[in-house]
């Protein structure tokens, strides 16, 4: 159901209990309309247990008797109440309702509370049983008698799978965050997925085992040992965000910094948001070039990975410890229409470095065998437009254009610490 559609169903509850007598003393000719629609849309908003708190909270202010006061309450009563039996003494605990401080109608007030009558009265013997506190269900913290649930070895079983996965891939948190209370928190890399774990769970299981779904593993995993989490996947931010978001989370804006004058805060701001502008637009023009259609264009982007250690293995043996690993350098180049990339490996003794003759060597190799003649070049690149490096791929473009291998060569040079883009993407799957 839409919310238009609970919001209809919504008014026309409210419209059926006005249209009707709630008492003899009409409530509901007392309280305008809208303040009725209002707290009974904040109480329909509220959690089970926060909606179950505020109308304690009520019947704790509203009741008329307490055992403590007993005496009191007889004294002013008059009399005791007994029912049929007149050896039985049962005292009503009367309540008297109120909303902003105006005398109400039982009904109302559950209305206006969108609580129903079965509700309330369980509410009440909680509330002379144990207080105002947070119920919780009659088989909570009991162990299911279901056929098919799962046996205390079963979820054992899981917990020690998921405490070996950590042992293997995870990695403690370096320092103690704001967020993160827990010392004992241990990160799992961010290409592990909880559903991929629960994947390898499955089939490390025999046939005769249980086996227990996706959500049960995560209940299990949430439940028994939360201090394992996935590492989420975070992007790097330039100087200037970088600065801009450490004050935003600190709770220092801009506008509240002390010893600033009004036109220095105001430069400041227009400072970021021009930034931010510009790095919008080029994100923008990025876009719009990988979704261009026109078949004498072609668009590239690329760039060099993090050097590559091989063999790769997350268990390190001990006799290996202080031997060097072998590396092997990657240089990426990425086709932003057809959506794919070609990964250029340099072993480590071949490796020259990530200087000019190295970019311009297999960026000609490149163009070369795939792409002959063509028109127009797009090229994409997160260098810094100031480096000698792309000062000779500028004189190599120009070359290529003297002898006719293209007649337009567009070289975009992304904004810097706004690099993120397809090469990395590939990267990562690499």
């Amino acid at each position: 159901m839409d919310q238009y559609a609970v919001d209809v169903k919504e008014e026309e509850l409210v419209t059926k209990f006005l249209s009707k007598d709630c008492c003899n003393n009409e409530c509901h000719t007392l309280i305008p309309r809208g303040m009725i629609e209002s707290t009974r849309n904040n109480c329909l908003e509220m959690s089970k247990n926060e909606l179950d708190l505020v109308i304690l909270s009520h019947i704790e202010a509203g009741i008329m008797s307490n055992e403590k006061l007993e005496s009191v309450y007889t004294k002013l009563a008059g009399r005791k109440k007994y029912g049929q039996r007149q050896d039985t003494e049962v005292m009503r605990h009367r309540i008297q309702f109120t909303f902003y401080r105006v005398p109400v109608c039982r009904s109302f007030f559950l209305f206006v509370h969108a609580c129903t009558t079965k509700r309330y009265d369980n509410l009440v013997r909680h509330f002379h049983a144990q207080g105002v506190t947070v119920r919780q269900h009659g088989l909570a913290n009991k162990p299911s008698t279901h056929p098919k649930s799962f046996k205390p070895a079963d979820i054992e079983k899981a917990v020690k799978f998921i405490e070996s996965i950590a042992d293997l891939m995870a990695l403690p948190l370096p320092g103690r965050l704001p967020k993160f209370k827990d010392f004992r928190i241990m990160k799992l890399p961010s290409s592990e997925t909880k559903s991929s774990i629960y994947r390898k769970y499955i089939s490390s299981l025999s046939d005769d085992e249980l086996k227990m779904s996706n959500c049960s593993f995560r209940r299990i995993w949430s439940k028994y040992i939360p201090h394992v989490t996935v590492t989420k996947p975070a992007d790097d931010l330039c100087d200037v965000c970088r600065v801009f978001f450490l004050l935003i989370g600190n709770t220092i804006s801009i506008a509240q910094a002390k010893g600033v004058t009004d036109i220095e805060r105001a430069q400041k701001l227009n400072q970021f948001l021009d930034h931010l502008h510009r790095a919008r637009n080029q994100r923008e023009y990025y876009q719009s070039w990988c979704r261009n259609t026109d078949p004498t264009a072609v668009v590239l982007s690329f760039d060099f990975a993090q050097t590559v250690h091989y063999p790769v293995s997350p268990q390190q043996p001990g006799t290996a410890y202080f031997k060097a690993t072998k590396k092997c350098g990657v240089f990426g180049i990425t086709d932003e229409k057809q959506k794919v990339q070609y990964n250029y490996m340099i072993d480590e003794k071949d490796d020259v470095g990530k200087g000019p003759n190295c970019v311009v060597s297999i960026l000609h190799y490149h163009l070369q065998t795939y792409y002959k003649e063509i028109e127009t070049l797009v090229l994409f690149c997160d260098n810094c437009v100031g480096q000698n490096k792309n000062n000779t791929v500028l004189s190599y473009l120009q070359w290529c254009l003297a002898r006719g291998l293209n007649k337009t060569i567009l070289f975009n040079f992304l904004l810097t610490g706004h690099t993120k883009f397809a090469p990395d993407r590939y990267f990562g799957i690499f």
